[in-house]
């Protein structure tokens, strides 16, 4: 049986936005086809419990927790990176 690892930016359930929504509805496409996923998603506070319709299309759910770091508005304006990836 196939497996594939999905990393997710945020927890795809509930869908409720563009990206999240593309996530969710991929993760249950590719599980209907019988691909086992394993589920990583970056977020900012760990959940009580896994939803029970993501536990019910993915074999293992992984909760990263995200490491903030502040940056000064000096380094954010004058940085060649994007200000969202000078924050982690």
């Amino acid at each position: 049986m196939k497996q594939l690892h999905i990393i997710s930016f945020n927890d795809p359930y509930p869908p409720t936005y563009g990206g999240i929504i593309d996530v969710y509805y991929k993760i249950k496409a590719l599980s209907a086809l019988g691909i086992k996923i394993h589920l990583h998603c970056f977020i900012d506070q760990t959940p009580d419990k896994i939803d029970p319709e993501i536990e019910e299309i993915t074999e293992n759910v992984f909760f990263i927790k995200r490491k903030r770091i502040h940056c000064s508005i000096f380094q954010e304006h004058l940085s060649l990176l994007p200000s969202e990836i000078l924050k982690y």
